[in-house]
């Protein structure tokens, strides 16, 4: 038996389901009745997991500081400190998102601003997002990402809520340029039936902003499980998307609104989509005559 899990949990839920096939000796690996119990304690009262010391948690639960280390890295994180991280994302994340960016967004303007005042407002707002999305990417990740875009057999997009949005629209660009691109699930069939459909070597992008989606976060680990090149575009680099994804570009979301804004997200998307045009060339071209073929053969305008 392995002495430590493959792969991490990610989330509060995932710790969870991890714990209770550990109660029922079904996990890849085994923990003492001890070290179950402090799990089962932490989850209970994420916000304490989440704002302790390492020091003070173990003296809560009557272990040693070590002991908690040994035990992050037996649930397969790099140390204490990562696996905080899940209870940290939990409480930050969990329940009073939309409240508090309307609290931030009564703070940060005059109830009398105008409207052209506000709408420079907001235009800056998600100017600085771009700025900061073009200042974050790696060239060497980048340039992954599009032979990823490019190259895979078959590619599927996926967002939950107003990721959906940004979803979509790489799903139909994308779609003009190379064959076999499409949203990863309809309403009728779910995300199992989408993935059932996807080999090794193909691509799932998944689109994921504060507060995540737990089907995100699972459609993301599952495709990773399967073999399927992930790849996350998401707004902050200790969202829970990345540590599921083989590659990660963030769009930042940040600025006092009742929920994210896209500009940076859109913006990569498009980048995204030219350069897999210029790396495809001709077929590129070829598959952009076809489908405007189909358009004047069918008589619609799109």
């Amino acid at each position: 038996m392995p002495d430590h899990f493959a792969r991490a949990p990610l989330t509060v839920d995932q710790l969870s389901d991890a714990l209770s096939a550990m109660r029922a000796g079904t996990a890849e690996i085994s923990l003492g009745k001890r070290s179950l119990a402090v799990i089962e304690a932490l989850i209970a009262d994420p916000a304490h997991a989440a704002n302790r010391s390492i020091s003070s948690l173990a003296d809560d639960h009557g272990v040693n500081a070590s002991t908690l280390s040994r035990l992050a890295r037996t649930l397969g994180y790099a140390n204490f400190a990562e696996f905080q991280q899940v209870f940290r994302r939990h409480v930050r994340n969990t329940g009073h998102y939309y409240s508090e960016q309307a609290t931030k967004l009564r703070e940060a303007q005059p109830v009398d601003m105008d409207a052209l005042a506000l709408a420079q407002r907001i235009a800056n707002g998600e100017q600085s997002n771009i700025t900061d999305m073009l200042a974050g990417i790696h060239e060497n990740t980048l340039k992954a990402c599009i032979d990823i875009l490019a190259n895979a057999p078959r590619v599927r997009i996926y967002g939950m809520r107003q990721a959906h949005a940004a979803a979509v629209s790489l799903s139909y660009t994308l779609g003009l340029v190379r064959d076999d691109v499409c949203q990863l699930n309809t309403a009728e069939h779910g995300i199992a039936h989408g993935l059932a459909q996807l080999q090794p070597g193909d691509a799932l992008v998944c689109f994921g902003f504060r507060p995540y989606s737990r089907n995100t976060l699972m459609a993301a680990n599952a495709a990773s499980h399967t073999g399927l090149r992930v790849i996350a575009v998401t707004d902050r680099a200790d969202s829970p998307l990345v540590q599921a994804a083989a590659h990660s570009l963030i769009a930042p979301t940040s600025d006092a609104v009742f929920s994210n804004g896209l500009a940076a997200a859109t913006v990569l998307a498009e980048l995204l989509t030219q350069m897999v045009a210029q790396a495809l060339g001709d077929r590129t071209l070829a598959k952009l005559q076809s489908h405007e073929k189909l358009i004047a053969d069918l008589q619609v305008e799109a």
